[in-house]
């Protein structure tokens, strides 16, 4: 029995229950001062961080109705991006 509708459970929450925080590695966080301890990795320490920020982003977009209805093929797949 769930908590709350299916309609407000989104698959980030899903996720981030079962697996924890969504990240994409755990790279600590850049520094925002300019000076660097990561031997300039700082950069793209910064765009790890984003790529987690679009992964969180993208799962909060589905819910687990929405996973429902697609797995019972009343909706198509959700495709944002062509392989």
């Amino acid at each position: 029995m769930l908590a709350r509708s299916a309609e407000s459970i989104t698959l980030a929450e899903i996720v981030a229950a079962v697996d924890g925080p969504i990240v994409a590695g755990d790279f600590g966080e850049p520094h925002r001062n300019g000076a660097c301890d990561h031997e300039g990795q700082c950069v793209l320490l910064a765009v790890w961080a984003d790529v987690g920020n679009h992964m969180r982003e993208h799962l909060s977009s589905f819910t687990l109705a929405d996973m429902v209805a697609q797995a019972q093929g009343l909706q198509p797949v959700a495709r944002t991006h062509s392989a």
